[in-house]
């Protein structure tokens, strides 16, 4: 689901059932993403989507960036992140990093993803730099261009200076085995 895109609209009622009928959170909420990364296309699924946020007000971040993306309000669920980032709420930024995370396959999340995790780097909200250390991390080698920012987080203190060291070196760990 994680691949989905505005030429998946024909998925979309399938989807609204799964997400209607479906008691498992992480399906639930793979749904609403995959919904989201549709976009307008999706636009019937926004009174689930809605029902969904209500019932599970855990999931109402994911429902507000998904939402967005359906309405047009970004043009993708990637910028609806990279809105989120600059939220004045810490919630709503600690939340569009923990999705951002989950975008780190592929060349696209390469170039997408990445630079609106390393911007997240320098947020003033610890949780939100740990998330995005954590998503960083998984990119491995590619994340050359964030060492100089990650090794100056090593001064900030516990706990975001251990997440920042485990990021450097699974980096560097990587490009010595590439």
């Amino acid at each position: 689901m994680g691949r989905c895109g505005p030429a998946d609209e024909a998925a979309v009622p399938a989807l609204v059932g799964v997400l209607e009928e479906s008691e498992d959170h992480g399906v639930q909420e793979a749904v609403v993403e995959a919904l989201g990364r549709i976009g307008p296309p999706a636009a019937q699924a926004l009174p689930a989507i809605a029902a969904w946020a209500q019932a599970n007000p855990w999931g109402a971040r994911q429902a507000g960036f998904a939402s967005g993306a359906i309405r047009g309000e970004h043009p993708s669920y990637l910028a609806a992140m990279g809105a989120g980032l600059a939220d004045a709420d810490p919630a709503i930024r600690q939340g569009a990093v923990a999705h951002l995370r989950r975008q780190v396959y592929g060349e696209r999340s390469l170039t997408e993803v990445l630079p609106l995790l390393r911007a997240a780097l320098d947020d003033p909200d610890p949780d939100v730099v740990i998330r995005a250390c954590t998503g960083i991390a998984a990119f491995g080698r590619e994340t050359e261009a964030c060492l100089p920012t990650l090794r100056g987080l090593r001064r900030r203190g516990a706990p975001v200076a251990g997440f920042a060291i485990r990021a450097i070196e699974r980096a560097e760990t990587r490009a010595a085995g590439e």
